[in-house]
């Protein structure tokens, strides 16, 4: 992506642009050409989440904006587990998440992240959502959900709520409005504050989780504001368009997303007045519809109009007379879940030295393939294989960018261990480096997600040393020695440490970085040690955790 000023994409950014995509490759160009336009004075870090397009998006992304970070999560997450995959990596000040339908006004971002800046006490900043006819979409800075609101909006009576509070429209020319609530489809957050408050709730359905988010952003303590001079222009529903059932859509958005909120925010009672209110007004609009359709203008923007209409209305009176489990299970039916990536502790990269050894490589990389933590990043370097390793590397790379999983892989010269260990560091961009023989594999697909817990729970922890069998069988590596005792003295119990065996290990990136990584004049695994003991000099803790295994071969 070409910029004339600013700097996309830089992964230490001061905004981190979040896009999470479904099918939206005629929509998603328009979006990132819109950032690269206005990023003149801020520094953005463009991460594109890939949830399983089958148009090409991912493609797209790779070919025409090679700058963009693009994440390819292999199955349709959602959006709330697709943000958080996103926000794994995210190291910037600021998160923007931004629609793949949205185009983003010059300096419609710097502006968000200026008002940001000069008000500290502010949690969320949202721009002005316009449709593309320059009209003003509601959504921009809206209320949270009330029984009152909702009849007032239902029976059509918007205007007499409007009138009865004095009139809801700011005053011309006021640039900044306080909100209760923001739209998920443009919205600026506070890393910290998200930090705080925590990420988006992955338990709740479409169209409830930004209500939930500046909920929790407004019981905290955080102002929530639009900034109307940032303009962001939004298409609208265009990935919704290619649902196979739009009325359970519609039903999520005006329906259970509010209720939800009335239940979990309000009481039990005002969610149910809540449902029986909507269930009059939907049948009172369905019967209006019934006698204007005959006396309508002819002409299709008027059909369509009265099709939505009629369509919304009877999507919202079905789930007033459907019990909210069996509507649930009916959601679950038509947009199930798939397997739960885990997100917590940070970015991993796992480190890999190769040459020459396509077959053991190649059982290696399926067991980081397999892995269920996110976001993952494999580094390769190749000493020259001439061997089938690099046709390997190449088949297990589309693979792993299938399941959100990035890779970089370099060719470099036959050196030793510690200075390759060392190169590979210097190109990784994880949180914790895990370092994985290319004859080892790691056991099961949950190794890196409890690896990553481990360092999320402790920051004092700076390395984890992991149990390392011999090959396919139950005993331990008959090189893993560096504990002087018998094994079965160690082996299958937790302790902490000193030295560690380099079969496979993981370590802190920054307590890496602090002690200048490997000592390269060292002897053939005498490395370890010394990096055990620069970092418990610095008062950093090893452990050994034998739920970690690698099988060694």
């Amino acid at each position: 992506m070409e910029t004339r000023n600013g700097d996309v994409n830089s992964e230490n950014g001061d905004i981190a642009v979040v896009i999470v995509t479904w099918n939206s490759a005629k929509t998603l160009p328009h979006c990132l050409d819109s950032l690269a336009d206005g990023a003149s004075r801020r520094a953005l870090d463009v991460v594109v989440v890939d949830n399983a397009s089958v148009d090409g998006t991912p493609d797209l992304v790779r070919s025409s904006f090679p700058a963009v970070r693009l994440l390819e999560t292999g199955a349709n997450l959602g959006f709330a587990p697709a943000v958080n995959l996103a926000l794994s990596g995210v190291q910037a000040r600021y998160v923007m998440l931004l629609n793949p339908d949205t185009v983003a006004e010059p300096e419609a971002l710097g502006q968000l992240a200026d008002f940001l800046d000069a008000h500290p006490e502010t949690g969320a900043a949202g721009p002005q959502l316009v449709r593309r006819d320059g009209t003003a979409e509601p959504t921009s800075a809206r209320n949270f959900p009330g029984v009152g609101q909702a009849m007032f909006r239902h029976f059509g009576l918007s205007w007499l709520s409007d009138r009865l509070k004095g009139g809801r429209r700011p005053p011309d020319g006021t640039s900044v409005i306080p909100a209760t609530c923001l739209s998920g489809a443009a919205v600026m957050l506070r890393k910290a504050v998200l930090d705080q408050v925590g990420r988006l709730d992955e338990r709740l359905p479409m169209y409830f989780e930004d209500l939930d988010l500046c909920r929790r952003i407004s019981l905290a303590g955080f102002a929530i504001y639009c900034v109307r001079s940032a303009v962001v222009v939004h298409a609208g529903g265009q990935s919704s368009r290619l649902s196979p059932d739009r009325r359970l859509l519609y039903a999520m958005e005006d329906a259970h997303a509010p209720w939800l909120y009335l239940k979990t925010y309000v009481s039990a009672a005002a969610a149910g007045t809540f449902r029986i209110l909507l269930g009059v007004a939907s049948l009172a609009r369905l019967c209006c519809a019934a006698l204007v359709a005959p006396m309508a203008l002819p002409g299709a923007s008027t059909r369509r109009g009265l099709g939505r209409l009629v369509g919304r209305a009877w999507a919202c009176a079905v789930w007033s007379l459907t019990r909210p489990a069996r509507f649930e299970k009916r959601v679950a039916r038509c947009f199930p879940r798939p397997a739960k990536i885990a997100t917590t502790g940070g970015r991993i990269s796992v480190l890999v030295h190769n040459l020459n050894r396509a077959d053991a490589l190649r059982r290696c990389l399926d067991s980081i393939e397999n892995q269920k933590h996110r976001p993952l990043e494999v580094v390769l370097l190749d000493a020259g294989s001439t061997d089938d390793s690099m046709e390997v590397v190449d088949a297990a790379e589309k693979r792993m960018h299938a399941v959100g999983i990035e890779t970089r892989v370099r060719r470099c010269a036959l050196m030793g261990v510690p200075a390759s260990r060392n190169l590979a560091a210097s190109m990784a961009s994880g949180d914790t480096l895990c370092f994985l023989d290319n004859d080892a594999r790691l056991e099961g697909n949950g190794c890196l997600a409890e690896l990553a817990q481990l360092m999320a729970t402790d920051r004092t922890l700076a390395v984890v040393a992991f149990r390392i069998l011999d090959g396919d069988t139950d005993r331990p590596d008959p090189f893993a020695w560096v504990y002087r005792r018998s094994r079965r003295a160690w082996i299958g119990r937790a302790f902490e440490s000193f030295v560690f065996t380099g079969g496979g290990f993981a370590v802190r990136a920054d307590a890496f970085a602090s002690v200048g990584g490997f000592w390269e004049e060292l002897e053939y695994s005498r490395e370890e040690e010394d990096l055990g003991l620069a970092l418990i000099d610095r008062g950093r803790r090893i452990v050994y955790a034998p739920q970690l295994i690698v099988r060694h071969y």
